[in-house]
């Protein structure tokens, strides 16, 4: 299942507003860091295809 990028940051948006203990809340940092590098390739993406496209 593909997100958007907007669902992306709702989704790690909704995960930082929730407060988790111990075991879960370390679960938890990993899954918004790793919808923090899935944003950032989404926009590396999407630079590198404005860029062969001004090319």
């Amino acid at each position: 299942m593909e997100l958007t990028a907007q669902e992306l940051q709702q989704l790690s948006f909704f995960l930082t507003k929730c407060t988790l203990t111990g075991d879960q809340s370390l679960a938890h940092a990993q899954l918004v860091i790793k919808i923090n590098q899935a944003l950032q390739s989404i926009a590396e993406q999407q630079q590198a295809a404005q860029r062969q496209a001004s090319a």
